[in-house]
C-alpha cells in the first residue's frame, strides 16, 4: 500500500493565532486576500473569569474519494502518487466546478492565474 500523507491538528490546542494560515500563504504563494487554511473562533463559552473559545480549522481535507477531483470536467484536480489532491493550473479552466463540489469550501479561484487553488 502506498504511504498517504494527512495533517492532523489539535484543535483542542489552537488558540486562534493563525500562524498555520500565514505559514501556508507563504509556503503555497497565496495571492493577498485569499486563504488555504482558514480559522474560525466557534464562540465563547462559559462565564468570567471561567471563559474559553474553541477554534474551527477550514482546509482541504485531502479526502480519499474526493467529490472535486471526480467533478473537474478537464482532470485538473488529481491525486499525485502520495494520494495528496493537487491542481494542475495549466489543465484548469476555471468553471469552479471543483468549488462547488468541495464540502469543506477548501478551493479558491487564483485571481492571480485564474485557476482553482
Amino acid at each position: 500500500m502506498a504511504k498517504k500523507y494527512t495533517m492532523i491538528v489539535n484543535l483542542a490546542k489552537c488558540i486562534g493565532c493563525q500562524a498555520c494560515t500565514v505559514a501556508c500563504k507563504f509556503q503555497n504563494n497565496v495571492p493577498e486576500g485569499q486563504f488555504r487554511t482558514k480559522t474560525y473562533a466557534d464562540g465563547l463559552k462559559g462565564t468570567y473569569p471561567n471563559v474559553s473559545n474553541f477554534f474551527i480549522k477550514e482546509a482541504c481535507q485531502m479526502c480519499q474519494k474526493a467529490p472535486c477531483v471526480s467533478a473537474c470536467p478537464t482532470k485538473a484536480s488529481y491525486y499525485n502518487e502520495d494520494g495528496v489532491v493537487l491542481i494542475d493550473a495549466d489543465k484548469c479552466v476555471g468553471c469552479k466546478y471543483c468549488m462547488t463540489a468541495c464540502p469543506y469550501d477548501a478551493r479558491f479561484l487564483n485571481k492571480e492565474t485564474g485557476a482553482a487553488d
